[in-house]
């Protein structure tokens, strides 16, 4: 029985759903998954995966992409690891715009510290601003999912080769120049919170004050991703984000534009 380890980041659960469609076709296999979206899971990724009884056949990564870039988070991970050269299947999933250059900085990172990639995926997940634009509304869906059932049956079922780095390709757009400080920032409607403490169990980096549900600091604020995983998750909508009118405007009717009309597909990437 071969052995599927994944480590991933998924702060909205996408990547996580795109991940489990990868191996749903696969029932003989022993999945060990590292989900290191909150900070406790990834103080203790080193020293998890060394205490494996068993070396992994397989390693599965995975991530959303923010901006066209694969987060730090995951990138600081993959420099404290050591692939072995064992075959890497890498999973992104982004919100119907852009993968950026998030498969290129993959490749590169991973490849560095020695893990084989044989193949790589970039699919569409409900976008992290879909309350103001509706883009990719309740993506991944049932077809998205197929797809990731497909790619997986075949990778694991097909001899592999190494990928080519002429292969992969991207580019960053002017999204970044637009938005200040990576993205809008969420913020508590105090008068409807009902202090379930959500939103501080779900930041991925722990930003949240128990409390006034506001960034703990200014440094914090910062820090925030804007994944919007406090804003998605809030059982009341007591959560929300603003973006300055103009950039709105701008997001609205010439950059999201396109994304919101059109549905774009999986990229899937392998040698055979």
């Amino acid at each position: 029985m071969k052995t599927v380890c994944s480590i991933y980041f998924s702060p909205t659960g996408n990547t996580k759903r795109i991940i489990e469609g990868f191996l749903e076709s696969q029932n003989e296999i022993n999945y060990i998954s590292f989900d290191i979206t909150l900070n406790l899971k990834r103080e203790e990724l080193v020293e998890s995966i060394d205490s494996l009884d068993i070396k992994p056949d397989y390693w599965i990564i995975g991530c959303p992409v923010y901006l066209g870039r694969v987060p730090d988070i995951l990138i600081d991970q993959i420099k404290k690891l050591n692939g072995n050269n064992i075959p890497t299947m890498v999973l992104v999933t982004y919100g119907n715009k852009s993968y950026g250059i998030s498969l290129i900085q993959l490749y590169s990172e991973l490849k560095l510290r020695n893990f084989s990639i044989v193949g790589m995926g970039a699919f569409i997940g409900e976008h992290s601003y879909s309350e103001k634009f509706h883009i990719a509304k309740n993506r991944p869906d049932i077809n998205d999912i197929e797809v990731a059932k497909d790619y997986g049956s075949k990778l694991f079922n097909t001899p592999l080769f190494k990928l080519l780095e002429n292969s992969i390709n991207g580019k960053i757009d002017f999204v970044a120049k637009i938005m200040p400080n990576g993205g809008p920032k969420p913020f508590v409607k105090s008068e409807i919170c009902i202090n379930c403490q959500t939103c501080v169990l779900n930041c991925p980096k722990d930003l949240i004050d128990t409390k006034t549900k506001m960034f703990k600091d200014i440094e914090s604020d910062k820090q925030c991703l804007s994944c919007m995983s406090c804003v998605k998750k809030c059982p009341v909508k007591a959560r929300d984000y603003n973006i300055l009118q103009p950039v709105e405007y701008l997001l609205d009717k010439l950059y999201f534009n396109k994304s919101k009309k059109e549905r774009k597909e999986p990229v899937v990437i392998f040698n055979t």
